[in-house]
């Protein structure tokens, strides 16, 4: 979800936003489920296993025997996390998220990284109580992230640690661990500031990223180069479109795809240019894209959260996970 958004540009990305979901959704599309409040991201693991987030919980979602899909919470008891949502990414046999929690009687928030270890085998409908509570997968608190102001996406590389942007700082975070759920360091990476990142994700030897022009409503995608010793080299911007919101990128074939989420599409990014693009309002609001994997889905299905509307939970806009073909 894009976040850092000043008070000087709030209100047209409003109106923009606002103009996008009351346009209208087109294309072909599945829903796979719904109810997912203020939907942010998803997770598809090697296993080809699901999960998905909202601002209130973290799910798996399973198919049934008569061919729907049903979605299994991690959380027992949640409690609502900021605007942005609770971004997730799986780092070797764990899931980790971040939420940021307010607490309105001090005027305060903190944000919390949070992990479950994926569990195996996968759960069936028939393992499932009647809450929908996930039936051997639970959440637990890391860490409290004291020095980040405003956390979004996260990403993870070959060597397991974790970055983690911050849209408050215009920075990049690297997070160490020691074991899976006991954190070494929490240190800044990136050497010169990224406005408003968002979305990250490890391409090669590159973290790319979707960002913010400074001082405009200019949306980028852009990548930081890593030296030899794990220091963040040079950072470069590759892609701009204007009067939008890029959210989330994840690599595709030979390309990386892109939610435009004020425009309500998938961008297919290759080769320095646009090579495609679903039409405007495919999607209400996409806040996330990845890409399926059997048995669940094929790797030619996009799966994609619609947030839709911020702070509504009306599931007939957006709070949901679809997919659609990939047509790139």
């Amino acid at each position: 979800m894009p976040r850092g958004v000043t008070l000087k540009n709030c209100r047209l990305l409003f109106l923009l936003l606002f103009a996008s979901i009351v346009s209208g959704c087109g294309g072909d599309k599945e829903l796979i489920v719904e109810d997912v409040v203020d939907a942010e991201s998803i997770v598809v693991t090697n296993a080809g296993r699901v999960f998905v987030s909202g601002s209130t919980n973290i799910y798996e979602v399973i198919k049934k025997q008569d061919g729907s899909y049903l979605k299994l919470k991690l959380f027992d008891r949640a409690q609502r996390c900021e605007v942005g949502g609770i971004s997730l990414i799986q780092n070797g046999d764990y899931l980790y998220a971040h939420c940021t929690t307010s607490h309105t009687k001090v005027k305060s928030s903190e944000s919390l990284l949070l992990a479950a270890k994926i569990v195996e085998p996968q759960p069936t409908e028939y393992d499932v109580d009647r809450n929908a509570l996930h039936p051997s997968m639970e959440v637990e608190v890391v860490t409290t992230l004291k020095n980040l102001l405003l956390p979004a996406g996260m990403a993870v590389d070959g060597s397991g640690n974790l970055y983690l942007a911050d849209t408050g700082k215009n920075a990049i975070f690297q997070i160490t661990f020691a074991t899976p759920t006991i954190v070494s360091s929490i240190e800044k990476w990136n050497q010169t500031p990224i406005h408003s990142v968002s979305g990250l994700e490890w391409i090669n030897n590159n973290l790319y990223y979707t960002a913010m022009k400074e001082g405009s409503l200019i949306a980028t995608l852009g990548y930081v180069t890593r030296n030899p010793d794990g220091s963040a080299g040079q950072s470069s911007t590759v892609y701009e479109r204007a009067y939008t919101v890029f959210d989330d990128i994840t690599p595709f074939q030979q390309g990386i795809v892109i939610t435009d989420y004020l425009k309500g599409s998938l961008i297919y990014w290759k080769d320095g240019k646009v090579a495609a693009e679903t039409a405007r309002d495919s999607f209400l609001a996409p806040s996330a894209v990845a890409i399926g994997r059997s048995p669940l889905f094929s790797e030619s299905d996009l799966l994609v959260t619609e947030k839709g509307v911020l702070l509504d939970d009306n599931p007939s806009v957006g709070n949901r996970l679809s997919r659609a073909t990939a047509t790139f």
